[in-house]
Formats: C-alpha cells, structure tokens, sequence
C-alpha cells in the first residue's frame, strides 16, 4: 500500500497539525539560539574563554620551543580526549560552577566551548610542527649537497695535482 494506508489517516492528520516550529533550523538560527542562550557574563563563561587565551598565547609564544609545542598539543588532545568525562563530571556539579546547567548529556556546551576552540589550535600547532619539519629537512638536504660539492671540488683538486707528476692511485692497481 502507500503511505496514507500504512500510516493512517488520523497520523496524517495530526502530523499536519504540526506547527512550522518544529523543522530544521539554520546554521545562522542554531549559532543565535546558543549565543543568546549562554549568559556571557557568568564567571565559568570567563574562565572558559580566559583559559583559550592563555593557550593560544602560550602556543603562540613558544613557537620556537619545541618541547612546550609538544605539551601544549597534549594538554589540548588531552582535554578534548576526556570531554565526555569532563561534561559528565560537570553535568552532575553544573550548580558548583554556574547559574545554570550548560552541560547536557550529548556534551554540545562543551564541544562548542571547549573542545572546538582546542581541535583548532591543536591543528595550527601541528601544522606548525609540520613546517619546521619540512624547513629542516629541506636545510638538511642543502647541507648535504654542499657538503657534496666540496668533497668532489677537493677531489678534483687533489686529481689535477697529480695527473702532472706521478701516476695516480688507479694506475697504481694495475
């Protein structure tokens, strides 16, 4: 049969008694619904965006440094690695840390504040590291080939110096 006769009539009816509330929202309508649903001013709200501050500082000015790159990628994998964890956690003690439960059971809250803004700067710092690694490798490979050249311009030199007096190493052999 078709759909009206699988479904029912009075299913069709009342799905047609759905108001045009309920369909699929924009990017730009979800963005403003969470935006105006979070209150910007709680202090767990400026704790969130002073804690990206201080890592995207941190990542920024120890470009150079290796070894804080590296702890910086952890510590950021890391807290999107235990979010769920975290959110849980958070979930069950949302009235310790603010005025009113961001933290739901699919974890969006936390994904949005916490979890995007460190998936990107983990990203940036990898590709940085990427860089740096195709930078030495590229000044490896220059170093090598100059290392080349001056080993064949001494060799060359010490052959033109004995092709006019006695017999080189090879005429030696035979």
């Amino acid at each position: 049969g078709t759909n009206a006769e699988y479904m029912g009539v009075s299913t069709l009816a009342s799905m047609a008694a759905i108001p045009d509330v309920v369909r699929e929202l924009s990017l730009q309508e979800m963005i403003l619904g969470f935006v105006h649903a979070v209150d910007w001013t709680e202090p767990l709200i400026a704790a969130i965006l002073a804690t990206h501050i201080m890592f995207w500082m941190f990542a920024f000015f120890s470009r150079q440094h290796l070894n804080l790159q590296v702890t910086t990628l952890l510590a950021a994998l890391g807290l999107i690695y235990f979010g769920e964890n975290i959110n849980r956690l958070c979930e069950a003690n949302w009235s310790l840390i603010a005025s009113q439960n961001y933290f739901d059971k699919n974890g969006v809250f936390y994904t949005i504040m916490v979890s995007t803004p460190l998936l990107i700067l983990a990203l940036l710092i990898v590709c940085g590291l990427l860089w740096d690694t195709i930078a030495l490798m590229l000044e490896l490979g220059r170093a090598k080939a100059r290392h080349q050249m001056r080993q064949q311009k001494r060799a060359a030199a010490e052959g033109g110096s004995a092709a006019g007096g006695a017999a080189g190493p090879k005429e030696h052999r035979d």
